[in-house]
């Protein structure tokens, strides 16, 4: 199985308060092969978290492959992403394949 990986970088605005978003903060990745979800999101150990839905995503303990797709949390159309706990910097996922 082939894995395709989108980092995203976003840095707080400097006006905005509190500071949430670490410099490497998530990872978007694609799992080629799999249906039903393809798209998934990983927290890298951010300091205040990534959420989906306003759910918590883990962070992997580990580099392991199985250790990653067990933290991993999959993304489906009209998602809210959202970097840190106050959910001021949000962002609405979309697959625009057709």
């Amino acid at each position: 199985m082939s894995i395709f990986t989108w980092l995203v970088f976003v840095d707080d605005a400097t006006t905005l308060t509190p500071r949430e978003v670490s410099r490497v903060h998530c990872v978007i990745y694609r799992r080629e092969g799999v249906t039903k979800h393809d798209y998934w999101i990983l927290d890298k150990g951010s300091t205040c978290g990534t959420y989906v839905n306003h759910e918590l995503v883990s962070a992997a303990t580990s580099s392991d492959e199985g250790d990653i797709s067990l933290a991993s949390r999959a993304l489906s159309n009209g998602d809210i992403i959202s970097l840190g706990k106050s959910h001021i910097n949000n962002f609405v996922f979309v697959d625009t394949r057709i």
